[in-house]
C-alpha cells in the first residue's frame, strides 16, 4: 500500500488527530501546573561517612576526637536548600513555634553546621544547632527569590544519613519537599552522566531521521515505526516534568548551578 493511500484512510487521520489532541492537552496541563506554582521550598542531600570506629575495626584503645570531643562516628551531610517555585519565599512566614530545621536520628549530635555557599548575601541565610535538640539544625533566611538558596554542611554522629526537614511555612501547605539524594551520588559519575545524555539525544534525533526518511521515500513501515518511537519518547519524558522527584528524571540536576557542591568537596 502506498504511503498516500495509507494516510488517506479515515482511521489513520483519526488516530493522528487523537494523538495530537492528547499531546496538546498534556502540554496545556504541564503549562498550567507550572504557572500555578507559588513558593516551593525543596532540598536535596548527600551524606558521606568519614569515620566509623566499628566498621573500620579500630582497636579498642584508639579514640577519635573532634574539637576535643570524643566521637565514635563522623558523617558529613551536604544539604542544598532552595526555592524552586515561581514566587518569593519569605522568612517572616516561618511559624515561630515550628521553625525550619533538619533533624537526624535521636542518637545524633550535631558537631558543626555552616553555610559554604549561598546564592545572595542579601538572603541572610543562617544555620545553627538547635540548643534544645542537639540532633537538629535550625535554618532561617530573610527571603528567597526563585532559584535562591544555600548549601548547608553538617557534621554529625548519627547513623541515619537521610535528613528529615521539619517546620511550617505560611502559604506553603505542602511543606518542604524532599527531592532525594543528589544525582551524582545516586547512579553515575559526571563523565558517564554526560555520555548518557549525549546518547539519549543522538537516539532521539535518529528516530526523527527515520520518520522523515520514511516520508521522503514513501516507506510506510519507516513512517509507522518513527511515529511510534516518537510517541513513546514523549510519553517517557512526561513524568520528568509532572513528577520532579521521578526516577525518570533522576539524571538531570534540579538545583541551581551556583549551589553545586563538587568544588566544596575538592
Amino acid at each position: 500500500m502506498e504511503l498516500i493511500e495509507f494516510l488517506s484512510q479515515g482511521w489513520v487521520g483519526s488516530l493522528i488527530g487523537i494523538v495530537g489532541l492528547l499531546i496538546g492537552i498534556i502540554s496545556i496541563v504541564i503549562a498550567y501546573r507550572v504557572s500555578r506554582i507559588g513558593p516551593r521550598p525543596v532540598f536535596q542531600y548527600r551524606s558521606i561517612n568519614l569515620i566509623e570506629k566499628e566498621k573500620q575495626a579500630l582497636p579498642s584503645d584508639v579514640e577519635i576526637f573532634f574539637r576535643g570531643k570524643k566521637v565514635s562516628r563522623l558523617t558529613k551531610t551536604y544539604i542544598i536548600f532552595w526555592n524552586s517555585g515561581k514566587s518569593t519565599l519569605y522568612g517572616k512566614d516561618i511559624v515561630d513555634d515550628d521553625p525550619l530545621r533538619f533533624s537526624f536520628g535521636k542518637d545524633a549530635e550535631i558537631l558543626r553546621a555552616r553555610i559554604p555557599k549561598i546564592t545572595k548575601k542579601m538572603n541572610k541565610f543562617e544555620a545553627r544547632i538547635n540548643p534544645k535538640s542537639p540532633n537538629e539544625v535550625i535554618i532561617n533566611f530573610d527571603y528567597l527569590d526563585p532559584n535562591d538558596g544555600a548549601v548547608i554542611e553538617i557534621l554529625h554522629t548519627s547513623i541515619q544519613r537521610t535528613p528529615e526537614c521539619k517546620g511550617t511555612i505560611r502559604g506553603v501547605p505542602k511543606g518542604i519537599l524532599n527531592w532525594g539524594r543528589l544525582p551524582y551520588d545516586v547512579f553515575l559519575r559526571r563523565p558517564m552522566l554526560k555520555a548518557f545524555s549525549v546518547l539519549f539525544f543522538l537516539l532521539f534525533f535518529f528516530v526523527i531521521g527515520i520518520f522523515f526518511v520514511g516520508i521522503l521515500n514513501h516507506e510506510l513501515e519507516l513512517v509507522f515505526h518513527g511515529l511510534l518511537y516518537l510517541i513513546l519518547a514523549f510519553l517517557y519524558l512526561i513524568p520528568a516534568y509532572l513528577i520532579p522527584a521521578s526516577p525518570l528524571c533522576i539524571y538531570r540536576k534540579r538545583y541551581p548551578k551556583s549551589l553545586s557542591i563538587e568544588d566544596i568537596e575538592e
